[in-house]
């Protein structure tokens, strides 16, 4: 009980700091709020995890100014994984044994400041010039399974230039305005300040924020064939985010499941066979 009471006493005071600074420097106070919300917080590793890292083939690519920690399993044609905010490439820890047994490789990584690769602060173009990089040092990409915060990097390192004969995408999240709204909402400060913190992701994006939405990426790219799964009582993302991305994106098809949540997909059976049976399909047939 006392360290509770101490827990929502920072909170309170940390509340009213953001309220005053919001007030008083609102251009410092929305960097200083930019810098918290790109600080991912890393997770410790399961008996599972560290089995399944025991059977990776590890390895780290030099990656701006740090390093990406990478793992592989199994042998051929390249299937990538991007995993989801706070989260790391041993999220796909399920995938491993189907892929592998398919006849394919499949390969993950450690977003910067994820798991075991370096840094503090992560953005999403940041995330999208890392999947860019490890495509590139590791060679032609067959598949792309992509959850959550990475389904957009992933779209974006897309328009980067990444070339991928078929992607997954799972939980998708639609952009980084909704999560700014939510959390300035959430937070209780002022409706002003989330134009702020905008303001700061597109002096540091160089466009505006609208361009970065995976609807208007969807739109305009030239995207591979799709599944989109979706939870319908994901408590995280709406399942309208998908429905919206589905219509967006041509040769795309929408599997929405039921009792999952946000991350359940990437650990239920029968949705792990139907991903491994579309990525395992080597012909570019497009969906219908």
């Amino acid at each position: 009980m006392f360290l509770k009471g101490i827990i929502n006493l920072i909170k309170w005071v940390l509340y009213w700091l953001f309220r005053f600074g919001a007030a008083v420097a609102p251009i410092l106070t929305a960097k200083i709020g930019v810098g918290i919300f790109t600080r991912p917080s890393k997770s410790k590793d399961s008996l599972e995890d560290l089995k399944i890292k025991r059977e990776a083939r590890r390895s780290f690519l030099n990656f701006e100014n740090g390093q990406l920690a990478m793992m592989e399993w199994g042998e051929g044609p390249i299937i990538l994984g991007v995993h989801g905010w706070n989260s790391s490439g041993k999220r796909f820890r399920n995938f491993v044994k189907p892929i592998s047994d398919s006849g394919f490789r499949l390969l993950v990584f450690d977003g910067p400041a994820h798991g075991c690769s370096s840094g503090s602060h992560l953005d999403l173009m940041q995330y999208a010039r890392s999947i860019v990089s490890v495509a590139r040092e590791m060679g032609t990409i067959h598949a792309l399974i992509a959850h959550s915060f990475g389904s957009i990097a992933s779209l974006l390192a897309v328009e980067k230039g990444l070339k991928v004969e078929k992607m997954v995408i799972f939980s998708p999240l639609n952009g980084i305005k909704g999560p700014i709204d939510y959390l300035t909402r959430n937070s209780r400060m002022p409706a002003w300040f989330a134009h702020r913190v905008q303001d700061v992701f597109e002096k540091r994006f160089q466009r505006d924020l609208n361009s970065v939405e995976a609807l208007s990426l969807a739109s305009k790219l030239d995207l591979p064939p799709s599944l989109i799964f979706h939870d319908a009582d994901d408590p995280i993302l709406p399942v309208q985010n998908a429905r919206d991305l589905s219509c967006a994106w041509k040769n795309s098809q929408l599997l929405v499941t039921r009792g999952l949540g946000h991350q359940g997909c990437l650990d239920d059976d029968q949705v792990i066979r139907k991903v491994v049976s579309f990525v395992a399909s080597l012909e570019e047939s497009r969906l219908a």
